[in-house]
C-alpha cells in the first residue's frame, strides 16, 4: 500500500499543506489515518513571532496540551525549513517539552531533547530544570519529580504547564 510509506511529500498552497498521500487516499471507502491528520496542516514560517508565541499561550491557557504540542510541532517543522530571524526555534523548546510530558510522551519529550543542541541546553536552565522533571517521570520516581517542579523559579510561560503537571 502506498499510503503507508514512511515518507510524506507536502505541497505547499494558499498557506495550507497537503499530504501528497491524501490525494491518493480517495479511492478508499474511508478517510486514511494520514488524510485526517496532515490535511489541516498549516504553514506557520510566514507569521511574526509574536503570533507564533500567541498560538503557544492560548493553547497553554485553554489547557489544550494536544494542541500546544501539535503548534510547537509545526513551528519546528516550519523554522526548520524557513528559518526566521526575528524568532529562534529555541524559545519554544521548554514548553514543547512540558506539553510532552503533560501529554506523558516520555519517548518523544526524550528525542526533542536530544534534537536540542547541547549549546542551547547548558544556556537555557528552564530547559534544563524541565529535562529534569522528565528524567524523574522516566524513571518513575515521582517524588523526585515533585521536588524538581518545587524548586525551580518557572517563567510565565512555563507557570501553568507546571502546575498542570502536578495536578494542580
Amino acid at each position: 500500500m502506498d499510503n503507508l510509506l514512511l515518507i510524506l511529500t507536502f505541497i505547499a498552497s494558499n498557506k495550507e499543506m497537503q499530504c501528497v498521500a491524501c490525494t491518493r487516499s480517495r479511492r478508499m471507502t474511508q478517510p486514511s489515518a494520514i488524510q485526517t491528520s496532515h490535511s489541516r496542516l498549516r504553514l506557520l514560517h510566514n507569521i511574526p513571532p509574536e503570533i507564533a508565541m500567541d498560538l503557544i499561550n492560548e493553547a497553554i491557557a485553554a489547557r489544550d496540551f494536544k494542541r500546544l504540542v501539535d503548534t510547537c510541532e509545526q513551528l519546528e517543522f516550519d523554522l526548520s525549513l524557513y528559518p526566521n530571524e526575528a524568532m529562534s526555534i529555541n524559545e519554544i523548546y521548554v514548553p514543547y517539552i512540558g506539553g510532552y510530558l503533560i501529554l506523558n510522551d516520555l519517548n518523544s519529550a526524550r528525542f526533542l531533547y536530544k534534537r536540542i543542541p547541547p549549546a542551547v541546553t547548558s544556556a537555557n536552565s528552564e530547559l534544563q530544570a524541565i529535562w529534569d522533571v522528565g528524567i524523574a517521570l522516566w524513571q518513575r520516581q515521582h517524588a523526585e519529580v515533585y521536588h524538581a517542579i518545587d524548586t525551580f523559579q518557572w517563567g510565565s510561560v512555563m507557570q501553568p504547564l507546571v502546575l498542570a503537571l502536578a495536578g494542580i
